[in-house]
């Protein structure tokens, strides 16, 4: 009886992992078909096996969440359509950088509450930085150069404990250095901004 229930479970477990990772799945889809990409990928709709087959998709070990996702230089255009990305919880990776993404930042990352590495230079980013980035806090790199971000760099950037590198450089941010309080950091990059020490 008893390992009748272990089967039980382990058949459960399986069958939640495998609707989760549809769920990621589906997120995926919707972003490709809903933004505007000049380079091809591999998503396949019908593939069984996107942890193994999908181009710049990375699934946990366990094969049950898609934790990376590194689209450089793709060709996207325009905003990121609203519940595409944000959908995957367990992401741990993201670039989109090099690629012609516009509008703001997407506020609906602030579902992305695993986040440790965020890639977006290169774009056409505007507007102002999110206000409270302690919502992400296993951040460790943040690099957003050369779009056009503006307004002031959020303090709660500050409260980032595990950041080791911040580039912010080639934006229209304003605001006082000194206001930041981000003095461990390996590597910090603000210019050409519109900063004052």
């Amino acid at each position: 009886m008893e390992i009748f229930k272990i089967f039980l479970i382990g058949l459960l477990c399986v069958g939640t992992n495998v609707v989760v990772l549809e769920d990621d799945k589906r997120a995926l889809l919707d972003l490709l078909n809903n933004l505007a990409h000049s380079r091809s990928l591999n998503w396949d709709s019908d593939s069984t096996t996107m942890c193994n087959n999908w181009t710049r998709v990375t699934c946990s070990e366990d094969g049950s969440r898609v934790i990376g996702l590194r689209l450089p230089g793709v060709g996207f255009h325009s905003h990121i359509p609203a519940n595409t990305i944000s959908r995957l919880s367990a992401l741990h990776i993201l670039s989109l950088r090099s690629s012609g993404i516009s509008g703001p930042f997407p506020v609906n990352f602030v579902n992305l509450k695993n986040l440790s590495l965020l890639y977006l230079q290169f774009n056409q980013f505007s507007g102002p930085l999110p206000l409270d980035f302690s919502v992400w806090k296993s951040l460790t790199i943040v690099n957003l150069p050369n779009n056009k971000f503006n307004g002031s760099i959020p303090s709660s950037i500050s409260s980032l404990t595990h950041l080791s590198a911040l580039n912010l450089a080639n934006n229209s941010l304003s605001g006082q250095i000194r206001d930041l309080g981000m003095h461990d950091l390996q590597v910090l990059d603000l210019s050409n901004n519109h900063l004052t020490g």
